[in-house]
């Protein structure tokens, strides 16, 4: 058995799991930010077997159940917000793909590619539409909607690996991620 798991980018999170060569089981969660506190999540979930309505209705079900299990533990945590220095935090091995996302959000804040909340706040509640910025904003002008405000670049970058690996197969999947292969 194979099994993974990481992200792709700051919204996009991945986890698979190779029962054999030919069983698989694929899971792709995409994150929309509402505001600093508030996601929508969207939830996909892909396998190549048990693809019956009867079997699916069960996968659903256990999917969400796990699902609502850690929204209620989610939703409770203080502080709302992680720290912004790793020094800040106690970790043990297994947080090892918590950390590496956490660095790669420090690095893109390091770019200028984080979202300035407190200008977006300043704006006054749901009466304006903002996009966030992308390249073509930067090629072609009179877009009607404003960019949403960044953040000043800042803060370090970081060059720790892309791919945090325990055992993985050759063809990881998708660099940012966590490989490992279990005996069965």
């Amino acid at each position: 058995m194979v099994s993974g798991s990481g992200f792709h980018g700051p919204s996009h999170v991945w986890t698979y799991v190779h029962i054999t060569a030919r069983a698989w089981s694929h899971q792709y969660i995409y994150h929309t930010p509402v505001d600093e506190l508030t996601d929508r999540v969207f939830f996909v979930n892909a396998r190549n077997f048990l693809t019956s309505r009867f079997f699916k209705k069960g996968a659903d079900r256990r999917s969400m159940a796990i699902i609502e299990q850690d929204r209620r533990i989610i939703e409770k945590l203080e502080p709302r917000f992680t720290p912004e220095s790793p020094t800040e935090q106690m970790t043990v091995r297994a947080d090892a793909l918590s950390m590496h996302y956490r660095a790669r959000l420090r690095e893109w804040a390091s770019k200028g590619w984080r979202i300035d909340t407190d200008a977006v706040a300043a704006v006054r509640p749901h009466s304006k539409v903002m996009t966030l910025p992308c390249p073509a904003r930067r090629e072609h002008r009179g877009w009607v909607l404003d960019n949403v405000p960044l953040a000043a670049a800042g803060g370090v970058a970081t060059t720790e690996a892309a791919v945090i690996t325990t055992g993985a197969p050759a063809n990881d999947p998708a660099p940012g991620g966590a490989t490992s292969r279990l005996a069965g």
